[in-house]
């Protein structure tokens, strides 16, 4: 079995036919096996980690080959207040993703307003790949890591230069700097695909490349993509 997550160019968002046409379907067709798209729209980064380690935690006897598909940087996964309720919301930067409660937008602008969290979310994603790939490689599990829009060098010297041990107050520290670079060698480079999503199809140009809506993948892109991961499969394992 193939397991799939990420967020909506995973999911297959604004194809006709996501279920036959999507790139993990086109995948798991050439090897032959089953699969599952664990992908939503508007996923971050925390959602697509906490959901795959969970699976992975209840499916370690499995055979299970893993294709995460990572999303953009700035994108949170938080608990709100909205409507009455607690709720878990994936809370994104940018108007398109605007929702009709009373409080989801108004958090979200303030959030994104007031708080830089790019480079703090680049070395929360590599610590999320550190930690699947430690648990993939002691329950010998195939896998591999790509991109949407940003190269994970690009992702990691983002963030090279945060000193992560630092406290709360200017005379706390550590004893010595805690950068990431530590985090960002331990990565195996051979499992992460080197081109993003977005430049892979730019080099390629397809008519078809992003549907105009949303600017989601049309057919044939998601034909070329399955091919260029497939690729990347057949040349690790």
């Amino acid at each position: 079995m193939i397991y799939f997550n990420g967020d909506s160019f995973t999911y297959g968002q604004d194809l006709d036919n996501r279920h036959s046409d999507g790139f993990p379907t086109l995948i798991s067709e050439e090897n032959k096996i089953g699969y599952i798209n664990d992908a939503l729209p508007s996923s971050s980064n925390e959602r697509i980690f906490l959901n795959t380690l969970s699976f992975l935690l209840q499916n370690l006897s499995s055979d299970v080959t893993y294709i995460i598909g990572w999303s953009y940087i700035d994108r949170r996964f938080e608990s709100i207040y909205d409507d009455g309720s607690f709720k878990l919301v994936n809370l994104i930067p940018n108007e398109d993703h605007s929702k009709n409660t009373k409080y989801r937008n108004k958090i979200q602008k303030f959030l994104f307003n007031n708080f830089e969290g790019s480079k703090l979310n680049s070395i929360r994603l590599i610590s999320y790949m550190i930690s699947l790939q430690s648990l993939f490689n002691e329950h010998k599990k195939k896998y591999l890591f790509w991109s949407v829009y940003d190269d994970f060098e690009k992702i990691y010297n983002d963030c090279k230069d945060v000193d992560i041990g630092v406290g709360d107050y200017s005379d706390q520290k550590t004893s010595t700097a805690r950068d990431v670079k530590s985090m960002w060698n331990f990565l195996d480079k051979s499992r992460i695909v080197k081109l993003n999503l977005y430049d892979f199809l730019k080099q390629r140009n397809p008519s078809d490349v992003f549907v105009e809506k949303n600017k989601h993948m049309g057919v044939r892109s998601h034909t070329l993509w399955s091919d260029y991961l497939l690729t990347y499969l057949n040349n690790v394992y």
